[in-house]
């Protein structure tokens, strides 16, 4: 057996044991249980040769990568940067070129520079407008909308989604299955729906920390 195969056969088998337990504590492993498509948390479609995927982001990477080579980190500073994740729900959406394609997303359709700008006002600014989370009836809206910065030299944007996890009335909005609904009236591919179930992201397990806590000796 050579060293690549290996590899993915001992990274098959972490996850799948890891996959059994409630936390993992290697975060490359845990990075492979976010990208499974089998584990329900991320989506993706593609319409019109544009692909869209829409990826759950759980608070434990947003923690993680928020701490991640500090090296003055304390068990406190991991509990405060997780306190304020605690009434937040993360996505990510990256569209760019389906297989085979092969072009710039800023660009589709846009016929001159002043479009070109507009466009990325649009991608940068305006993005909230476009999105919701439906669930039970109802239309959750995010708080925030921002486009990770690539200095066009990736053919595909990310854009990261920010929602309040708790309602007016306290009440959690992750209550049931739901949809992320991208209404596009950029690219023009209508309007696009991502089911998500709530089992998955229930079972989803934990990242353990005090692997980081390790890393900064």
């Amino acid at each position: 057996m050579n060293k690549s195969r290996a590899y993915i056969l001992i990274t098959f088998i972490v996850i799948l044991l890891s996959s059994c337990s409630s936390s993992i504590d290697d975060f490359g492993v845990y990075l492979n249980y976010l990208a499974k498509i089998d584990n329900g948390l991320v989506k993706e479609k593609a319409v019109a040769g544009i692909q869209m995927k829409i990826k759950y982001l759980p608070n434990d990477y947003l923690v993680y990568n928020e701490l991640k080579g500090n090296k003055a980190i304390t068990s406190t500073m991991i509990d405060n940067v997780k306190a304020s994740y605690n009434n937040t729900i993360t996505f990510m959406m990256i569209m760019g070129p389906d297989k085979e394609e092969s072009f710039d997303i800023t660009r589709v359709g846009v016929v001159d520079y002043q479009e070109f700008a507009q466009r990325l006002e649009e991608m940068n600014f305006s993005m909230k407008q476009y999105v919701n989370l439906s669930i039970n009836g109802k239309e959750y809206y995010p708080e925030l909308a921002q486009m990770e910065s690539t200095y066009g030299l990736e053919q595909n944007r990310k854009i990261l989604f920010v929602f309040k996890a708790i309602d007016e009335e306290g009440n959690k909005i992750l209550n049931n299955d739901f949809q992320f609904v991208y209404a596009d009236e950029l690219f023009n591919t209508g309007i696009n729906k991502f089911k998500f179930k709530l089992d998955d992201i229930n079972k989803m397990p934990a990242f353990n920390f005090k692997m980081l806590l390790q890393e900064k000796k």
